[in-house]
């Protein structure tokens, strides 16, 4: 097993996690600030754009958040396994992409009227618009960027090292960095030990004065 490059990728997590973290926090930050604006506007109603960003901003800051801190404060925890990591991230992934694509559809129709980019002067609140919804863009692209760089990189990590006989699925990136393998590692803990050739004759001595 590649200790010191698993041991790279424990501390690129942390970054990771912590850059993900922070643009969750500015996607619910720019479209929370665009539903603010549409409803004093008079708008009863959000677009299911703005509500689905805020659903996966929440989601993605919250579950990280937690498995960072889980992970500082735990022995190994489950929830850095390696592979709950590839799979959770690999769900939020998805999201991602559909979240930067859905908002991104939004606003072709804004764009195609040159408004934002015209560069006269705007009413306030049509200005706040449209940079919540470039912000809302710039950084749901790069969060799916980003999460996909590091997922990539985790997945081939652990398929390589399956490969190599050496698999790390349940085992956190701490553990394979230090070369040792998870004590739940596929349940097997059980260690046969062999027999003794004194531990034979002394059975056989016993039972043949029995």
């Amino acid at each position: 097993m590649p200790s010191a490059f698993a041991r790279t990728l424990s501390k690129t997590r942390v970054v990771v996690l912590l850059l993900l973290s922070i643009f969750s926090l500015a996607l619910l930050i720019s479209n929370g600030q665009f539903a603010h604006t549409l409803m004093k506007d008079g708008n009863v109603t959000i677009a299911p754009f703005i509500s689905f960003n805020l659903a996966v901003s929440v989601m993605t800051m919250v579950t990280l958040l937690v498995m960072l801190i889980v992970g500082f404060v735990g022995q190994d925890p489950f929830t850095s396994w390696i592979v709950i990591e590839i799979s959770w991230l690999g769900f939020l992934n998805i999201l991602w992409l559909a979240s930067s694509a859905y908002t991104s559809s939004q606003w072709q129709p804004l764009a195609r009227t040159g408004v934002c980019s015209s560069g006269k002067p705007l009413p306030a609140d049509f200005a706040t618009i449209c940079t919540d919804f470039q912000a809302s863009m710039a950084f749901g692209w790069m969060g799916w960027i980003l999460m996909s760089a590091y997922w990539g990189t985790l997945l081939a990590f652990a398929i390589n090292s399956a490969k190599n006989g050496e698999p790390v699925w349940k085992s956190t990136l701490k553990t394979a960095g230090s070369g040792k393998a998870a004590s739940t590692e596929f349940g097997s803990s059980l260690v046969f030990q062999p027999v003794k050739p004194r531990e034979l004759d002394s059975a056989s001595t016993i039972k043949e004065t029995v």
